[in-house]
């Protein structure tokens, strides 16, 4: 088993003593009405409109960034550091349940 998948399964609360994960089957979302937890239910939710959010904030960024192109070196600086970071942003959103196991992991 390689370091990845031992990391996952012991984080996901096999049975060898590690903390369950608690974003195991939790998907973003947008149905109000799903049975199960409701604070899951509402992390869901939210979850899902972060990505949109950050989505929508990576596409204006772009904009501006080809917008800005040519003879504003300034602004297509400013709006390149907002890709960036929006990227991250977004990345880090779906790689959420994959940070949390990492962090079980680590200290669980």
């Amino acid at each position: 088993m390689d370091g990845l998948t031992a990391l996952l399964v012991r984080a996901g609360g096999s049975g060898d003593g590690g903390m369950e994960n608690p974003l195991d089957g939790v998907t973003p979302t947008f149905a109000w009405g799903t049975a199960g937890d409701r604070v899951m239910t509402v992390f869901a939710v939210f979850w899902g409109m972060l990505i949109v959010l950050a989505i929508a904030f990576l596409a204006t960024s772009l904009v501006k960034m080809a917008h800005s192109r040519g003879s504003h070196a300034g602004q297509y600086a400013d709006a390149r550091e907002k890709v960036v970071w929006s990227g991250i942003g977004l990345g880090g959103l779906i790689g959420l349940p994959i940070i949390v196991a990492f962090l079980i992991w680590l200290f669980g």
